[in-house]
């Protein structure tokens, strides 16, 4: 399997796939990203290094195995860069599924990765037993995901329960990678207007106490957003709002709503501004994302729209995280 050190998990929409685009390379080498498959018709977009694939539960709500069958056969069939993708198993497949979706995983001579909630990590074993009987293929090769989904400051309360958890899963069992997934993003965020916040990042926070007492860890994140629907709701009010990464935590910096140009995406020259002029801003050459930002905060660029702004923070965070990953882990 690859060596990363990073696991964004980002849903497949074209704002996360070009803030992929746009890293710099030696950033790009230390990252193996979560593509969540919301639309099948995407595929033939899918970024071009090493990454995982797997389906946003969108895409996999409600479905039954013939279904869910030929969800996997049009992403096999529909990608034209196959080599350097890993196929996510979602916990729960039946061995019926299994089989029938065999002939369209990625590389399953190279391994697979399972996804499986914290909640469910007493029955990991006996699903591994199944994936490795069914695929014909040795535990070794295969990465599992532990997924935590959201979380807040009470999770680092029960770290240490947590811990042990884990340990206690993966005591027996001979895998490849464990990969700690959360987001601290809420559905909503509730912040002041016209000022800039900070949003704990409890998921790095939590990675790094589990991260003493199982070394062998690798961070992974839902990035610059929540887990679950990717879908903006007709009717929902728009506040303009950058998110930046900076050490443990998210600085928010947030406009506000404007009834009478509820989509006038003009007030982001003046976050830009606010932002570039922060002691936290890291200079327009730290990331694309930030010369998106300093160009927007000297008016040397068009103000953009809600999936601009996904792409920016996107872009820095993932640069952020890898740049800075060593430091934070030893502070």
């Amino acid at each position: 399997m690859d060596e990363y050190l990073y696991v964004p998990s980002l849903k497949g929409k074209r704002g996360e796939r070009l803030a992929l685009k746009e890293l710099a390379d030696p950033v790009k080498n230390n990252i193996k990203p979560i593509i969540n498959v919301i639309n099948v018709d995407d595929t033939s977009k899918f970024y071009n290094g090493n990454a995982f694939v797997d389906l946003h539960k969108n895409l996999h709500k409600n479905k039954n195995d013939n279904e869910l069958e030929s969800i996997f056969s049009n992403i096999y069939g529909q990608t034209s860069i196959k080599s350097r993708f890993t196929s996510v198993l979602k916990y729960g497949y039946s061995d019926n599924l299994l089989s029938r979706i065999k002939p369209y995983i990625f590389n399953l001579e190279k391994g697979v990765a399972i996804r499986i909630p914290r909640s469910s990590l007493s029955n990991l074993q006996t699903y591994i037993d199944s994936v490795t009987n069914v695929f014909g293929i040795d535990s070794k090769l295969i990465d599992v995901i532990i997924d935590f989904e959201g979380i807040n400051d009470m999770a680092l309360s029960l770290a240490q329960e947590f811990s042990s958890n884990i340990k206690n899963a993966l005591s027996k069992m001979n895998i490849s990678k464990v990969i700690i997934l959360a987001s601290a993003f809420p559905v909503s965020l509730n912040v002041p207007s016209d000022a800039i916040s900070e949003l704990r990042r409890y998921d790095f926070l939590l990675f790094t106490a589990l991260r003493k007492s199982i070394p062998q860890v690798i961070f992974g994140d839902y990035g610059s957003d929540d887990p679950l629907d990717p879908k903006i709701e007709n009717g929902m009010n728009i506040v303009p709002t950058i998110r930046y990464t900076y050490d443990d935590c998210w600085k928010i910096v947030r406009g506000h709503y404007d009834s009478a140009m509820p989509y006038d995406f003009s007030q982001f020259y003046d976050l830009s501004k606010r932002l570039s002029g922060s002691n936290f801003y890291k200079g327009r050459s730290y990331s694309w994302g930030d010369d998106v930002i300093f160009k927007c905060a000297n008016a040397a660029c068009t103000n953009g729209n809600l999936e601009t702004w996904v792409r920016v923070a996107m872009n820095h965070h993932i640069t952020f995280v890898v740049n800075e990953h060593a430091r934070l882990l030893s502070s």
